[in-house]
């Protein structure tokens, strides 16, 4: 965390030749390319690589943790599924199994009164509805915990 932030300070040094000391005592290098970006050497405690990989994902717009959210409510939806086609032939249960990963929504669209409009819709097109509305805000919110992470 301390060496993004450091990065990001470095960033917005002002444009001098050679070495540039900062007020924790690391010593920023600045390389020579199209691009100024600078370099934080403070003997082992260099930046690793990955962490440069993953701004270099976040400023080019994806955020993997927004994508690891989606993968793990679309594994809930896909466990949920399957457990009401095969777990038993009693109705009852196939509906409360096929309703789990949608529930949250549906009862919120309720409480603010657009009950008759989910009773009209069929099975996929609430999924369409519901679970593509939460994909977009499970993204959002992981873009947001790894922007503020970031920081």
């Amino acid at each position: 965390m301390r060496s993004l932030s450091m990065l990001r300070l470095a960033a917005q040094a002002p444009r001098r030749s050679g070495p540039v000391t900062s007020t924790l005592g690391c010593t920023l290098h600045r390389r020579r390319r199209a691009s100024s970006t600078y370099v934080i050497n403070n003997g082992a405690h260099a930046l690793p690589p990955w962490a440069t990989k993953q701004r270099h994902a976040m400023k080019q717009g994806f955020s993997r943790a927004g994508a690891t959210l989606c993968a793990v409510y679309a594994a809930i939806i896909g466990i949920c599924l399957l457990a009401g086609y095969f777990a038993s032939d009693d109705p009852k249960s196939r509906f409360v199994f096929f309703q789990l990963p949608i529930a949250v929504q549906g009862g919120l669209l309720q409480e603010i009164g657009f009950g008759p409009v989910l009773e009209r819709l069929n099975w996929v097109l609430a999924y369409l509805v519901l679970g593509g509305g939460t994909f977009v805000t499970l993204y959002l919110v992981g873009a947001a915990i790894e922007r503020k992470v970031a920081k």
